[in-house]
């Protein structure tokens, strides 16, 4: 059974960022300073990323949408070539 029946904004994205460090933070519970340093850090931190969707389809304005139905539903969204651009 379909719990919720009909018309929804497809959003569509994917992203890739340029990481060279390990993002794992130290356990609060062994190491409070580590800890600490590392959230103080990564809120100082801006890692580049990169839509390799064109990113219009990730806004409601790219007019994908999918009507739910009982049953199974599928629909193929073609979002084009590839791409890399900086966000």
């Amino acid at each position: 059974m379909t719990e919720f029946p009909g018309k929804y904004y497809v959003l569509v994205s994917k992203r890739d960022a340029d990481v060279d460090v390990d993002f794992t933070p130290p356990d609060p519970e062994t190491d409070p300073a580590g800890y600490t340093k590392y959230i103080e850090e990564s809120a100082r931190t801006q890692v580049p990323t990169y839509d390799l969707i064109d990113p219009k389809f990730g806004k409601v304005t790219s007019g994908e949408t999918i009507e739910v139905v009982a049953g199974k539903n599928e629909k193929t969204i073609d979002v084009g070539k590839a791409v890399r651009q900086k966000r």
